[in-house]
């Protein structure tokens, strides 16, 4: 102490005022910047999966910060709740989830334990991507006999569909305005350019499908019916024997029937389902697709993922397509073949009038 003593007090007084100004510039600067930073900083959201988080990203730009909870691979059914995920929705300013009860086996336990009521289902920074969607599989009624991922208010895997993902956006455009009226006008302007660009690829879409109009195809689970109704497709058949199932051999036998029958060219199959699809779409004369049903977080957005699963589609179900599969299966030739099985929408009416692809 007494060595401190000295040394303080043989400072020379002008060096203490010199550093007294320095240390009240630096405070005074400190203080602006703890004023000033509400005004600049980011809105925090969060989001149940990749392509919500993309859509988030194209039309908050600059002013939000975006952490999905997925990485898109997983069942969204299924979903593990981890602690992380407590922290992330308790900073949330903004919590956007699919709807359709697609995440009700996790979502809600989530936002009760995160203590956030801003994001809580009524309060501001809530957002069900659903909210004025057209649902499609919506079931006439519930019982356990329907299987265990029947989803009571409709099938949700709507993000297949470029027209109802424009709804999408305008959830979405709405929920960081009122969180963030300050920044309204870049969120519309960001918005505005987002629907121009879904338009631009939708017509790019819709004409690469366009001689495929009316083909049939096969699913693993209840997942395509969107991406079927927007591009006059027909899914003739599920996997599943329900949502859910397991399928039993008479019923793989009994879809390997129905496949020969419609003159079904291609299975669409999960990851995990890889090996069962390549299988039926080998023994019904078919190619088989691997595809996930959303972007992931390490890819290159909801845009990019749709360009990709048009390509597959159209790889198998376009025009002069003739060569084996690369599961060693090999496409029809459906021209002069019957017409029949379900619409786009699950009817189950024939269809006789569609055209076919060549």
């Amino acid at each position: 102490m007494a060595f401190l003593g000295r040394r303080v007090g043989q400072w020379p007084a002008p060096n203490i005022r010199s550093t007294l100004r320095t240390a009240s510039r630096i405070a005074a600067s400190i203080l602006s910047a703890a004023i000033a930073a509400p005004l600049v900083a980011q809105v925090n959201v969060v989001t149940t999966t990749p392509d919500l988080a993309d859509v988030v990203r194209t039309i908050g730009g600059d002013d939000v910060d975006v952490h999905t909870l997925t990485t898109g691979e997983e069942d969204l059914h299924l979903v593990t709740v981890r602690p992380s995920f407590l922290v992330q929705v308790h900073r949330a300013d903004v919590f956007v989830q699919l709807g359709f009860d697609a995440e009700h086996a996790w979502v809600p336990a989530l936002l009760q334990k995160a203590k956030n009521r801003a994001v809580r289902p009524g309060g501001a920074g809530f957002c069900d991507a659903s909210v004025g969607v057209t649902p499609l599989q919506v079931p006439a009624s519930v019982t356990r006999d329907a299987g265990p991922d029947l989803h009571p208010r409709g099938n949700p895997h709507y993000n297949l569909d470029p027209r109802r993902m424009k709804t999408v956006a305008r959830n979405v455009r709405d929920c960081l305005v009122r969180v963030d009226e300050a920044h309204r006008a870049g969120y519309f302007e960001r918005h505005a350019a987002f629907e121009e660009a879904i338009d631009r690829h939708h017509a790019t879409w819709k004409k690469l499908l366009e001689p495929c109009r009316g083909s049939a195809f096969i699913e693993n689970h209840r997942t395509w019916i969107y991406f079927a109704d927007a591009f006059d497709l027909r899914i003739v058949g599920s996997l599943e024997p329900r949502p859910g199932l397991p399928p039993s051999a008479k019923h793989l036998a009994d879809i390997i029937e129905l496949a020969k029958r419609e003159n079904v060219r291609l299975v669409v199959a999960r990851p995990r389902f890889a090996e069962l699809a390549r299988r039926v779409a080998k023994d019904c004369g078919a190619d088989a697709r691997i595809l996930q049903i959303g972007s992931l977080a390490s890819g290159r957005g909801w845009l990019a993922f749709m360009d990709d699963i048009v390509a597959q589609f159209a790889s198998v179900l376009g025009p002069g397509v003739s060569e084996a599969g690369d599961d060693g299966s090999r496409d029809r030739d459906v021209k002069g073949r019957g017409e029949g099985g379900r619409g786009a929408r699950g009817s189950g009416e024939p269809d006789r009038n569609r055209s076919r692809c060549p």
